[in-house]
C-alpha cells in the first residue's frame, strides 16, 4: 500500500506538478482502514461464559442465562448464571402429575412416578404435551410382589397385600415390593364362625367346619362349609325287604329296631359290635328263611347286605380315627380304616346261604 501510495505521489509529481491532489487521494485510500479497525473495537472482549458480545461496551448472556443486570450488562465483575425455569416463580408449567427438572440453560418436563406419558416417551416440553396417565404395576409385568401377597394398584404406585387368609410372616417389611405372607391358622387364633356343633380344620388362606364326631349335618347344610350346622346323628333307617313272610326275618329286624332306639353316638362302636352279632346270629339260625324260594332268598340276602352295608356307613361316622375290625363267631366281619366314614363288611357264611349273584328285585 506505502509503494502504491508513492508510486502515485510520483505521478502526481511529475504530471503538471499537481502536488496539492496527493492529501485528498491519501485520505481517499485510508478510509477503509479506518472503518474495519473502529469495528474490531466496538465488540467487547471481556464478556464472561455463557455470553456474547452486544457492542464495545456491553455483553449479552444466551438463552436460559441472566446476569444480576438482566440480559444485557456492562460490567467486567458480572457473570451469566443458569436461570431456573422450573423455580417458584417461573412461568413454565409441565401439566398435571409431571414434574419440571432444570438443566444448564434450559429445562424439561417428566411425569412424576408411577405414571408415563401415553407416547412412551420419557420426557417433554411444556403442559400442552402433556399425556401423562396412571401405570398400572399390576398389570404392565412391572409387579414385584411376592407370590404369597396380592399386587392392589393405586394411584401412582402400587401395594402388596396378603391375600385373605394371609398375614405378613414375623419380621416381614411392610413395603411395596417386600411384603412376605403366610397362611393365618383361624382354628388356632379364634377367628372362625364355626357353629359349636363343628370343630374347625385349617386349610391354606381359610378353613373349614367339620361336624363332630357323631353328629351329622343338618337338613339344609353340608358338611366342611364355613355356616356348617350339625346335630347328634341318628340310628339309621333299615328296612325289611317288601312282600317277603318270614318269622325270622320278622324278629331280626325288631332286634335292629331296638338298637336303634337306644343308639348313643357315643357307644357307636358298641352298636356296631352288637349288630354284627345280630346279622351272626341270623346266619347261624336262619330257620324259615331257608324255606323261601330262591328269588326270595335273593332278594333278602340283597337286602340284608345293602342295608348292613348303609348302616355301617353311617354309624361308622361316630367312631374315633383308626382301624377298628369287629368279628361275630360265625364269621362275621366288619372293618373300619382310618378314612372317615369308609367301612367295610363281610360275611362268608352269609354268601354261602344267601348266594347274591343274582340281584333279584324284591316284590317283582
Amino acid at each position: 500500500m506505502v509503494s502504491s501510495m508513492a508510486g502515485l505521489a510520483g505521478v502526481c509529481t511529475m504530471r503538471n506538478g499537481h502536488l496539492w491532489l496527493l492529501p485528498g487521494l491519501l485520505m481517499l485510500l485510508l478510509l477503509p482502514l479506518r472503518a474495519a479497525a473502529q469495528k474490531t473495537s466496538d465488540c467487547a472482549r471481556w464478556c464472561p461464559p455463557n455470553s456474547t458480545c452486544a457492542n464495545a461496551t456491553a455483553c449479552r448472556c444466551s438463552p436460559g442465562f441472566n446476569s444480576s443486570s438482566g440480559v444485557i450488562f456492562t460490567s467486567l465483575l458480572e457473570i451469566c448464571e443458569d436461570i431456573n425455569e422450573c423455580g417458584p416463580l417461573s412461568a413454565v408449567s409441565c401439566g398435571k402429575f409431571a414434574d419440571c427438572q432444570n438443566t444448564e440453560g434450559s429445562y424439561y418436563c417428566t411425569c412424576i412416578p408411577g405414571y408415563e406419558l401415553a407416547s412412551g416417551a420419557r420426557m417433554f416440553k411444556n403442559e400442552s404435551e402433556n399425556t401423562c396417565q396412571d401405570v398400572n404395576e399390576c398389570t404392565s409385568g412391572q409387579n414385584p410382589c411376592h407370590s404369597s401377597a396380592h399386587c392392589l394398584n393405586i394411584i401412582s404406585g402400587y401395594k402388596c397385600r396378603c391375600r385373605p387368609g394371609w398375614k405378613p410372616i414375623p419380621g416381614s417389611p411392610n413395603g411395596p415390593s417386600n411384603t412376605v405372607c403366610e397362611d393365618v391358622d383361624e382354628c388356632s387364633s379364634m377367628q372362625t364362625t364355626c357353629h359349636k356343633s363343628t370343630i374347625c380344620i385349617n386349610a391354606v388362606g381359610s378353613y373349614k367346619c367339620r361336624c363332630r364326631r357323631g353328629w351329622e349335618p343338618k337338613p339344609g347344610f353340608q358338611d366342611n362349609q364355613l355356616n356348617t350346622t350339625c346335630e347328634e346323628m341318628s340310628f339309621p333307617t333299615w328296612t325289611p325287604p317288601p312282600r317277603i313272610k318270614s318269622q325270622r326275618l320278622s324278629h331280626f329286624f325288631e332286634r335292629v329296631q331296638g338298637l336303634g332306639r337306644h343308639f348313643k353316638p357315643a357307644l357307636a362302636q358298641d352298636t356296631i359290635q352288637d349288630l354284627i352279632q345280630v346279622v351272626d346270629e341270623l346266619l347261624q339260625t336262619p330257620e324259615d328263611l331257608e324255606t323261601l324260594s330262591r328269588s326270595d332268598q335273593h332278594c333278602v340276602a340283597t337286602s340284608l347286605l345293602g342295608g348292613l352295608e348303609d348302616v355301617l356307613r353311617n354309624l361308622s361316622q361316630a367312631l374315633p380315627s383308626g382301624t377298628l375290625t369287629f368279628n361275630a363267631s360265625a364269621g362275621t366281619e366288619g372293618e373300619r380304616n382310618s378314612e372317615r366314614g369308609n367301612t367295610s363288611r363281610g360275611s362268608e357264611r352269609g354268601r354261602r346261604r344267601f348266594p347274591t349273584e343274582q340281584r333279584a328285585r324284591c316284590g317283582a
